[in-house]
């Protein structure tokens, strides 16, 4: 999914059922494959669609902003922009964080140790960290 791709949405209230399709190719169907309603070409993109649809979940409302795209489009990119910098504050343009895991086992319960001594290496690397797997007990460098 592109955040310009463009929302085509079920016309029937009850079905909340849409559609991505890149700008300029026409849609395969203009029927819900889910429940056989008429299809609504929006001028929406997808990132448009899911800032409203974080505000609001009232599909009058989401009606309403696409009302307002065609006839006011000053009106609409303010709207939106609001939308977005709340969105942002709540950090739903983060990058996800990558949790570690255990290379053997796949936990995520990652713990952190010193090296510690060894009769074969004696106190050498000792204050080195290592990351070890509090569900296998794997050690590794991290």
């Amino acid at each position: 999914m592109a955040l310009n791709d463009l929302v085509t949405i079920c016309s029937n209230p009850n079905c909340n059922m849409g559609y991505l399709f890149k700008p300029g190719v026409k849609p395969s169907t203009d029927v819900c494959h889910k429940c056989g309603s008429p299809l609504i070409h929006t001028p929406l993109t997808a990132e448009e669609h899911f800032l409203i649809d974080r505000t609001s979940k009232d599909r009058d409302f989401l009606m309403a902003m696409i009302d307002l795209k065609k006839s006011d489009i000053i009106e609409f990119q303010t709207k939106i922009s609001q939308f977005r910098s709340q969105a942002k504050q709540d950090g739903c343009y983060d990058a996800p964080k990558k949790v570690p895991k255990c290379p053997k086992c796949g936990s995520t319960s990652i713990g952190v140790t010193n090296r510690g001594f060894s009769l074969l290496t004696g106190f050498l690397g000792s204050g080195k960290t290592m990351n070890f797997c509090q569900n296998c007990g794997y050690k590794w460098k991290p």
